[in-house]
């Protein structure tokens, strides 16, 4: 299935309560790396641009951060497709420390995966798959 169609099997419902993100920095380098990425909180579609690594660093802890209060998070580079009908792979990884969470979820999505992080409070680890 194409990246895109892989929101067919992500529920999307009603967000009971607005969840920010953090803030685009108002300074942006004419040379920075741009991302676009889908994401979803508890189901709930949407779409940014981030400018810079900075900016794109903060936002995937904001998604991390989100997971540890409970929400469930998914997102991917939304200008990424595959050509395969089918994902073929999954990678599940468990940590308890937020910046390995962090690093290899980051690494994972910019290596083309969807990546989905819950947080497990019995165990007190991010739980994180990737899709591809």
């Amino acid at each position: 299935m194409h990246c895109w169609q892989c929101w067919a099997w992500w529920p999307v419902g009603c967000q009971k309560e607005n969840i920010e993100l953090p803030n685009r920095k108002t300074a942006v380098s004419e040379t920075a790396t741009v991302y676009t990425v889908r994401y979803a909180i508890d189901g709930v579609a949407h779409l940014t641009t981030l400018y810079g690594e900075a900016e794109y660093s903060a936002f995937v802890y904001g998604l991390l951060t989100l997971a540890e209060q409970g929400h469930e998070v998914l997102f991917h580079n939304a200008l990424q497709t595959s050509s395969d009908a089918a994902t073929r792979e999954v990678v599940t990884y468990t940590t308890g420390d937020k910046d390995e969470a962090h690093d290899w979820a980051s690494r994972m999505e910019k290596e083309g995966y969807m990546v989905k992080i819950k947080y497990d409070t019995a165990n007190n680890e991010f739980v994180c798959i990737a899709y591809r």
